[in-house]
């Protein structure tokens, strides 16, 4: 029997269709846009304006960032909530295990399965000597679960109705889970390898880090399609030589001198 409070989660289970993001992929092409909020903030009204707007135009999902560059930010699960509280889109919440212990991202796993969310990008987080609070000394890293192979393994335990602390879970979830990969890597056959032990600890789809390039997206595609599952290139509309400062900044993407180039000319 399961535990009292627990109806919720299982009711939940039963109502929601899973894994709708393979449906979709199955028929046609994805589109998944990614946002993040800006630090600090409490406002969420315009993402959801966003997210309508989005919606209206044939998007199939949100994808939202948890801590981005290792800053304070709205938790991407409740901001995933907001979404699907005034959408039909599928929320992809990013899931970081460096801000949070072992029992606090369980929590957060059964909050979002709770919320009928099916979908998460499990991340090992950016590093928080990237975020504008190392300086200050007042945050570290928790390293309960060390990377995203450690967190991929632990949602998939929860999958199965496991737990590695041999804990009582009272019902299985039923999450799909993400991997990120990144081509830009000094080594793309490392970087393969480390996919396919994603693949092993028990991901679904991959996500890729943004690319400017139509070759670097045809090759993603063409080196990982012997792995079977769905995988989504990640691409950004560069408009302005102020976006490759930013990502340079933050040293969060590689921009082709090509690229540069057009955009600075």
């Amino acid at each position: 029997m399961p535990f009292p409070g627990n109806e919720r989660l299982l009711s939940c289970e039963r109502e929601c269709e899973p894994h709708p993001l393979l449906a979709i992929s199955r028929r046609e092409p994805v589109i998944i846009v990614e946002v993040y909020m800006g630090r600090a903030t409490l406002n969420f009204t315009a993402l959801v304006d966003h997210a309508k707007r989005f919606e209206e135009v044939g998007v199939h999902a949100m994808s939202v960032a948890d801590g981005p560059f290792a800053e304070v930010a709205l938790p991407s699960v409740m901001l995933c909530r907001k979404i699907r509280e005034a959408t039909h889109l599928i929320v992809i919440p990013h899931l970081t295990c460096r801000d949070r212990n072992h029992l606090a991202l369980v929590g957060e796993l059964l909050e979002a399965h709770c919320e009928g969310m099916r979908t998460i990008l499990a991340l090992t987080g950016d590093a928080v000597d990237k975020g504008s609070l190392s300086s200050k000394r007042t945050v570290k890293a928790v390293s309960d679960i060390k990377n995203s192979f450690e967190l991929i393994k632990l949602i998939s335990d929860l999958n199965k109705g496991e737990h590695p602390a041999n804990l009582h879970v009272a019902t299985r979830t039923d999450f799909l889970i993400g991997a990120a990969v990144d081509l830009d890597k000094p080594s793309v056959e490392k970087e393969l390898e480390r996919l396919e032990r994603k693949l092993a600890c028990g991901a679904g789809f991959v996500m890729s880090q943004v690319m400017f390039e139509p070759e670097r997206v045809t090759e993603l595609l063409l080196r990982t399609a012997y792995l079977k599952i769905p995988v989504f290139p990640g691409l950004m509309l560069l408009t302005n030589s102020k976006q490759i400062h930013f990502l340079r900044k933050k040293n969060m993407t590689r921009v082709p001198a090509s690229v540069q180039h057009r955009i600075e000319a």
